[in-house]
């Protein structure tokens, strides 16, 4: 299979280069995925801090509001996530 630009001609250097441009090779994916990972696991963290710290000045206790502000989080991700992919906006 060979690659040919719009109008069906052999590609050019550019061509070449805004095609590979647009796939990433299989050691960036990985290295991307795994800062996804972390991303991910340090809002987690970060949620559950927001929520413990507000455990102190209300009376619950600090598993319950941490909890509950980590679930809303990823809930409203989720949310945010589904939209942008329903309305084609996602990224990637």
């Amino acid at each position: 299979m060979t690659m040919q630009n719009s109008t069906g001609d052999k590609p050019t250097s550019s061509d070449v280069a805004r095609y590979r441009a647009n796939y990433l090779s299989e050691q960036e994916g990985v290295y991307l995925y795994s800062k996804l990972a972390e991303a991910e696991i340090l809002s987690v963290f970060g949620l559950f801090g927001i929520g413990a710290g507000v455990s102190l000045t209300a009376s619950s206790p600090l598993w319950k509001s941490g909890g509950r502000q980590v679930l809303l989080g990823l809930l409203a991700a989720g949310i945010t996530f589904s939209l942008g992919k329903l309305i084609g906006s996602a990224v990637g």
